[in-house]
């Protein structure tokens, strides 16, 4: 595959990938399309990986190493770092899985992560599959993103001091080179149909409507990771997003629920030469265990405690917010009913109070109605006094309307 060909399925699609290796991947790429390259192949020093076997058995152990970037399918290549494929990694586990020879599969991780594409099936398929064997992760020296993906699926989790997993999110990027081929005199017309046919392409100028697209793209995709490692390894999807995508070094990724025990690589084969095959399910650290392993059937147990404990705690959580509502609304109420019978009294309208409260009216519009009334009742002894029916000089000897104008006044200053 060439670097443009690359480049443009690094960029243009969502990957999972550690922020830091998806930068060096499309640097480098970009890089080697302007000739501006070698720091690249300096940081990649991929003399490592050169004596580094593909899945080999030994002990009866399969090992599948899972190094570099990830991609959906074979014949792959970058110069920057290694590319390994999901399709080889399932064959490899498939093989390994169906072979009774085999006693526990071991995948091997120092990968930044790589493409959506093919990951999560992959994923999926290792879960439902596992029980016919342990199926086992070592961190040596990075699981993240998609190969972290990968490692939660496994029963186990190792991870010595210095190594790290996580970054359990998605990136994206999108490459608009329509300012450089303008500079260059070059007009590239795109002819499509459908109003979104153009997202993504690289010859189409970048519009907030278009990022608006992929990031609702990102987003649909980080919330089916974020589901998927908290169905693997016992924890909420809330849980792992509020992770924000961070990356967790030994012992916190233990505490963060990503991995479950710190062992060296002396450490861990140790642990493969003197532990059951039996006992390599899942131990219950995650539950507030020891940390010892467990049998599958008590690993399935712990974890019905620990959904039936999240539900118990939703439930209460749930009650105690629901009586916090309660409480509000009856002192809400109380008030309501108050300042109804303060102003009805106020005003001399004690009746019309109480049905204001039996109504179920608001505070304000029972004092707007309150206060309406009382007008009313003035303008009806100004009309009458106006056309002199039966009513004295002024407000002289007519205890009512002067009764009446002084509840206007009140109204008047208590409105100001």
């Amino acid at each position: 595959m060439n670097n443009l060909s690359l480049l443009t399925r690094v960029l243009n699609s969502p990957m999972l990938m550690h922020g830091a290796d998806h930068a060096l991947v499309s640097s480098y790429l970009v890089g080697r399309l302007t000739q501006d390259f070698r720091q690249f192949e300096a940081l990649a020093n991929l003399k490592k990986y050169e004596r580094r076997q593909f899945a080999y058995v030994s002990e009866g152990f399969g090992i599948i190493p899972v190094i570099g970037g990830l991609s959906h399918r074979d014949r792959l290549d970058a110069d920057c770092m290694p590319i390994t494929s999901y399709e080889s990694i399932r064959s490899d586990y498939d093989k390994m899985l169906s072979d009774p020879e085999v006693k526990a599969i071991i995948f091997e991780f120092d990968s930044g992560g790589g493409e959506a594409r093919g990951c999560f099936d992959f994923c999926r398929h290792i879960f439902a599959t596992r029980d016919a064997k342990p199926v086992l992760a070592y961190i040596n020296e990075s699981a993240y993103s998609a190969a972290y993906a990968i490692a939660s699926a496994c029963h186990q989790v190792f991870i010595p001091a210095t190594a790290g997993a996580g970054s359990v999110g998605v990136i994206a990027g999108r490459m608009d080179v329509t300012k450089q081929y303008a500079a260059a005199g070059v007009n590239v017309d795109l002819i499509t149909a459908g109003a979104f046919k153009g997202d993504m392409h690289p010859l189409k100028p970048y519009t907030k409507e278009e990022r608006a697209r992929i990031q609702a793209e990102v987003n649909e995709l980080a919330a089916e990771f974020y589901t998927m490692v908290a169905e693997h390894r016992g924890l909420t999807p809330e849980a792992v997003q509020s992770q924000e995508a961070g990356t967790f070094t030994g012992q916190s990724a233990i505490t963060a629920g990503l991995a479950d025990k710190l062992m060296s690589q002396d450490q861990f084969y140790q642990y493969l030469k003197t532990t059951e095959i039996n006992d390599m399910f899942k131990k219950p650290s995650l539950f507030g265990g020891s940390g010892d392993t467990v049998t599958k059937a008590e690993h399935e147990q712990a974890l019905a405690a620990q959904q039936a404990s999240l539900v118990q705690q939703a439930e209460t959580a749930f009650a105690e917010t629901l009586a916090a509502e309660k409480d509000k609304w009856a002192q809400a109420e109380l008030t309501r009913q108050k300042g109804i019978a303060n102003a009805a009294k106020e005003l001399g309208n004690a009746d019309m109070g109480l049905q204001l409260i039996a109504s179920g009216a608001s505070l304000e519009d029972a004092k707007t109605k309150l206060f309406a009334a009382a007008s009313n009742v003035e303008n009806i002894f100004t009309s009458q006094g106006g056309n002199h029916v039966d009513a004295p000089d002024g407000d002289n000897g007519n205890a009512m309307m002067a009764a009446v104008k002084a509840v206007a006044a009140r109204h008047q200053s208590m409105k100001a």
